[in-house]
C-alpha cells in the first residue's frame, strides 16, 4: 500500500517527461542525488518519489540498483526535513515491493533510523517512518520481529494521542496490526 500524499510546503519537483527512455532517466536522477547542491537532490529525490508512487509497476528494482544508500543518508538530514521526507517515502516504497526489496532497506539499516524519526518534530517526517515500519513489519514475522527490537511502541504510543494529527492517527492504526502480525 502506497502511502496518501501529506501536505508539506511546496516541491521543486521537475516532471518527467516522456521523450527519453526510463534508463536515461534514472541515470540523470541518479547523478542529480549524488550532486553536492541540495536543491537537486531534493529536486531528484522527489522525483524518484514520484515515479515509485506513481506507475502501476514501479521499477523499484532498479532504483534500488541506483542509489539506496544515498536515500538512507538523506534520512539523516536533520536540516532538511524536506529532503527527509521525499527519501522517506522513497524507501517507504522500496520496503512495500517484495520481500527481496524489504530486506534490502534492513540490509541497509533503515529500521533503526525509522525508529528514530518517529520522535522527530516533523509530523510528515515521522507520519512517513510510520508508514515505513509498517511496511517492513507486515512483510514477515522476522521483519516484524526487527521492526519490534528496534523499539518503535513506546514513541509510536506518544505520538498517538488527542493532539495528534488526524493522519498520523490512521497511519498508527494502520501500522499497529503488521507489528503483531503472526503474534498473537
Amino acid at each position: 500500500m502506497f502511502p496518501p500524499f501529506f501536505q508539506f510546503s511546496p516541491l521543486p519537483v521537475t516532471p518527467l517527461t516522456i521523450d527519453l527512455p526510463l534508463l536515461e532517466h534514472l541515470q540523470s536522477m541518479v547523478a542529480r542525488v549524488w550532486s553536492e547542491e541540495s536543491a537537486l537532490q531534493l529536486e531528484a529525490t522527489s522525483q524518484f518519489m514520484k515515479l515509485l508512487s506513481n506507475e502501476r509497476s514501479p521499477p523499484i528494482e532498479e532504483v534500488i540498483q541506483s542509489g539506496v544508500p544515498r536515500f538512507v543518508e538523506f534520512l539523516m538530514r536533520k536540516y532538511f526535513p524536506q529532503l527527509q521526507f521525499v527519501a522517506a517515502w522513497a524507501l517507504t516504497n522500496f520496503s512495500y515491493g517484495t520481500s527481496e526489496n524489504t530486506n534490502v532497506v534492513i540490509d541497509h539499516g533503515v529500521v533503526p533510523i525509522f525508529a528514530k524519526l518517529l520522535s522527530y518534530p516533523s509530523d510528515d517526517v515521522h507520519e512517513q517512518a510510520v508508514w515505513a515500519l509498517g511496511n517492513v513489519a507486515g512483510d514477515s514475522p522476522k521483519c516484524c520481529d526487527i521492526v519490534l527490537g528496534n523499539g518503535v511502541l513506546d514513541p509510536l504510543f506518544l505520538q498517538s494521542n488527542e493532539h495528534a494529527k488526524l493522519s498520523m492517527l490512521r497511519n498508527s492504526s494502520w501500522a499497529l496490526p503488521n507489528f503483531f502480525r503472526g503474534k498473537i
